[in-house]
């Protein structure tokens, strides 16, 4: 798969989380009773397919972003963090380098090394690493480097948009409510359960953004994926 194929990929999933539930309020609200409704909910559906694909290109700079930041905070690239000494024991250590060496021809630093100059192992690491995931770009022999490769895309351009994810949730909350208020009123000449469907699955969407997406969610879903480009070294 390419790599615009896997953008695509994978920021699909985080702008659709986020916008569902601005796409669930109208779906509901104008159900398709008749041919009238019938032709709002399409069109409602063709106007948020074009937000989707918008909010993909902002999911693509978001995520980018936060990986950096990521790192810094982790200490640097996971998959170099890894391959450092001080990631396990000594032996497990250097049977992964063998690995790592055998498959790539580069000699990564020794102990000594590594201790004298962290910032040039590192970049050495980082060679090897790159050299890894381009011996792995073929999915089909290397399924679980594609798989975990795709959850962590997803998490970090999750956690990219986890403030506009808020935002939308409660907004969408607080105005299904009011909507809700006014049809209970008898001002809206609509049947109450669309809002009240609305409005709690925006409710629980936000507490899950807040809940669940996070900074250890990412970590966990790039340590996954860096363990396995690791091990495919021994394949």
């Amino acid at each position: 798969m390419s790599t615009d194929s896997y953008e695509r990929h994978t920021q699909l999933l985080p702008a659709s989380a986020v916008l569902a539930p601005i796409s669930l309020l109208p779906l509901v609200t104008f159900r398709a009773d008749d041919a009238a409704d019938l032709i709002r909910s399409i069109g409602s559906l063709v106007a948020l397919g074009g937000v989707h694909l918008i909010v993909m290109r902002v999911v693509r700079d978001r995520g980018n972003a936060i990986q950096q930041r990521l790192w810094a905070s982790w200490g640097g690239n996971t998959t170099v963090r890894m391959m450092r000494w001080s990631a396990g024991s000594a032996a497990d250590m250097r049977l992964l380098r063998a690995r790592v060496e055998e498959r790539t021809g580069i000699k990564l630093p020794s102990p000594r090394a590594e201790q004298r100059d962290a910032v040039a192992a590192d970049a050495v690491y980082e060679r090897a690493a790159g050299l890894l995931r381009e011996a792995t770009r073929d999915h089909e022999r290397y399924p679980r480097v594609w798989s975990e490769l795709k959850h962590y895309g997803a998490a970090r351009y999750m956690l990219g948009l986890r403030p506009a994810a808020l935002v939308i949730a409660a907004s969408v909350a607080v105005l299904s409510a009011g909507l809700l208020w006014l049809s209970i009123a008898g001002t809206w000449q609509t049947g109450c359960w669309p809002f009240l469907v609305a409005g709690l699955f925006a409710f629980v969407a936000g507490l899950l953004w807040a809940a669940v997406v996070t900074p250890e969610y990412v970590r966990t879903a790039s340590e996954r994926y860096s363990d396995a480009l690791l091990r495919s070294a021994g394949n």
